[in-house]
């Protein structure tokens, strides 16, 4: 499970927490390069693990397989764009790497 600052707990319906997400635990590649603040909702019966500000969401039946699918799409993100040359990505994707790579860190 991931390692959190704060303990999660089952949520009630239509409520939310903020947790701090110390680093992707099923990424060997990659780790946080700080806290990362992340919003877990209930919605009807699926969790939804949420960055709002940078779009990238993950849901599932519980706190743990949204968490999973959170890390991988983070990660997948991450790749997609570090891995397309920069002259390719428009300004807005320019900007968006850059908040990126504010968050992860390769582990060498």
């Amino acid at each position: 499970p991931p390692e959190l600052l704060e303990k999660t707990e089952p949520i009630p319906y239509a409520e939310f927490k903020l947790i701090q997400l110390t680093h992707p635990p099923h990424s060997k590649h990659y780790r946080l390069k700080q806290p990362l603040p992340v919003v877990i909702e209930r919605e009807n019966h699926l969790i939804i693990c949420s960055l709002p500000e940078l779009h990238i969401y993950g849901c599932g039946d519980t706190i743990d397989d949204a968490l999973q699918e959170f890390e991988h799409i983070l990660v997948t993100v991450y790749e997609s764009y570090s891995n397309t040359p920069k002259e390719e990505l428009t300004q807005d994707a320019q900007i968006f790497l850059f908040e990126l790579n504010g968050l992860l860190e390769i582990v060498k």
